[in-house]
């Protein structure tokens, strides 16, 4: 467990210093990147684990497109829920205030 750990906690330092040390491309991300992108934030949105983390590479532009991609769900989650029904439901009150303020801590440090 404390070797699982360490091991994520290490990857977390490498790729910290692989962002702090990239060039920013401004090369548009591939249809392969974008579908990549999507899949892991499915993934991480149906994971239940709480020391789940959003594995993506040490891109800025990667960063960028799963925060909009987020954002992209939650509009369409809000919008498919009748009017009266729009507050967060007890599933979701679990996941988001902690859980996405701590991974948007997270990315706006690797950004910082």
């Amino acid at each position: 467990l404390v070797v699982t750990r360490l091991k994520k906690e290490i990857q977390n330092l490498r790729d910290d210093i692989a962002l702090a040390g990239r060039e920013v491309s401004t090369d548009p991300l591939s249809d392969e990147e974008l579908l990549m992108c999507r899949e892991r934030v499915n993934k991480y949105i149906e994971c239940t684990d709480p020391e789940e983390r959003l594995d993506i590479d040490a891109d800025v532009r990667k960063i960028h497109f799963c925060y909009q991609y987020f954002k992209h769900l939650l509009k369409q989650a809000a919008n498919s829920r009748p009017a009266s029904n729009r507050t967060v439901t007890s599933a979701t009150s679990q996941i988001l205030p902690e859980q996405v303020d701590k991974e948007l801590n997270k990315l706006k440090e690797l950004l910082a």
